[in-house]
């Protein structure tokens, strides 16, 4: 069980990680660079 103290400090990060915007990552040649989800 979380404390008061650490369910303000995950929702912190949850709110900061739900920012990041989605990457394509590409090779030199311009071929997308895929994991296993695709």
């Amino acid at each position: 069980m979380l404390s008061d103290e650490e369910r303000v400090g995950l929702a912190k990060i949850q709110t900061f990680v739900n920012g990041f915007q989605p990457a394509q990552l590409v090779t030199k040649k311009g071929v997308a660079v895929l994991d296993s989800q695709g």
